[in-house]
C-alpha cells in the first residue's frame, strides 16, 4: 500500500513540477486557470519566472522524496528530512486544502471565478487526497 500511495504522490508532484517548468519558460496553457483572481478579475499574485521555477524545483524534490519513501529509489536523505519530511508535507497540503479563507481552499470567500470553481472542484480536493496519502505513508512506515 505504501508503494502505491508513494508512487501516486510522486507521479502527481512530478506532473505538477513539469507544468510549472512549462509556465516558467513561457508556456501559456492552463496558466490563467492556475492563478486566483479577485472579484474584479485582478490577480492578487503574479509570480515571476524565478518564483515559478523555484516552485517547480520544490515540487520535483517532493516527487523524488515520495519515490524514495515508496522504495522506488534508494537515496540517502538527511535524518531530519527522513523523520519530519512526510508529516511536514502532509500538514502543508492540509493547510492548502483548508485555504487562506479568501482566494484558495475549501473555505475561500471568493468562489465565483474561474480559479475559484476549479479550486473547489479539483485543486483543494487533490491537496486533501495528497495530504491523506502522505499521512498514511507516514503512519504505516
Amino acid at each position: 500500500m505504501i508503494i502505491l500511495l508513494g508512487f501516486v504522490n510522486s507521479l502527481v508532484f512530478l506532473l505538477i513540477s513539469i507544468l510549472h517548468f512549462y509556465w516558467a519558460f513561457g508556456g501559456k496553457f492552463g496558466a490563467k486557470e492556475a492563478l486566483p483572481e479577485g472579484l474584479e478579475g485582478q490577480l492578487p499574485l503574479m509570480p515571476s519566472s524565478i518564483m515559478t521555477n523555484t516552485v517547480a524545483v520544490i515540487f520535483l524534490f517532493v516527487s523524488i522524496f515520495f519515490a524514495q519513501r515508496a522504495g522506488l529509489w534508494d537515496i540517502p536523505l538527511p535524518l531530519l528530512v527522513e523523520k519530519y519530511g512526510l508529516i511536514t508535507i502532509c500538514l502543508v497540503l492540509l493547510i492548502r486544502a483548508i485555504g487562506d479563507f479568501k482566494y484558495v481552499g475549501f473555505f475561500k470567500k471568493i468562489k465565483h471565478t474561474l480559479f475559484g470553481g476549479l479550486d473547489s472542484r479539483y485543486y483543494s480536493p487533490l491537496c486533501l487526497v495528497l495530504s491523506i496519502n502522505s499521512f498514511m505513508i507516514w503512519y504505516f512506515s
